[in-house]
């Protein structure tokens, strides 16, 4: 692990930036071309972060089915939730996501409420802390847009459909599967 883990179990304050979307909850692409579109698609077939490129879908086309969806009830990743929860006890969990591009800050955060979704405060990349201990995406351009606007010690990315063909030549990412992964990386073996 490249997170000092030690530090986080003797439970010094550290800065953590969290995606929401494909980190926190997961969309079902498969069921949400099939409903926007009509057209039934393989997961694999999002091969990259943009729906445009990776399906030759409009972008606005896209963004009116990310702007009807963001409001709905979230599908949680495993563990997800709970590990938040022990981040925050102790720590500023730092929520970065494009959805509150889509839904604006006040609905983000009644959004984020309502779901009970652990943390600190919303930030954009304009408010982000002078240092990041640990920064968690599933977008390999946004960890690496952190890591150029801050000093961030590690970059967790997420592994989805979306980011595997990432070849990450300069091995700046850690490549975590799960939450409890996550944890792991963060806490140690629990």
């Amino acid at each position: 692990s490249t997170v000092d883990s030690e530090v986080m179990k003797e439970g010094k304050m550290k800065n953590i930036v969290v995606d929401i979307d494909g980190c926190v909850c997961q969309y079902d692409f498969p069921r949400l071309i099939k409903k926007h579109f009509g057209m039934g698609i393989l997961p694999e077939w999002v091969w990259c972060y943009s729906l445009q490129e990776s399906l030759g879908l409009p972008k606005n086309a896209v963004n009116r089915m990310f702007e009807e969806e963001a409001y709905k009830d979230p599908a949680f990743l495993p563990d997800a939730l709970r590990v938040l929860e022990r981040m925050v006890q102790g720590n500023n969990v730092y929520i970065l996501s494009h959805r509150e591009n889509i839904m604006g800050r006040r609905d983000f955060k009644v959004w984020l409420g309502r779901h009970h979704i652990p943390h600190t405060q919303i930030i954009s990349c304009k408010t982000l802390p002078s240092h990041v201990h640990v920064a968690i995406d599933d977008y390999p351009t946004k960890l690496l847009e952190v890591a150029s606007k801050t000093n961030v010690e590690d970059l967790l990315l997420l592994v989805q459909p979306w980011n595997v063909q990432c070849r990450d030549l300069l091995n700046w990412f850690t490549w975590v599967e799960s939450w409890k992964q996550i944890e792991e990386e963060l806490y140690g073996k629990v």
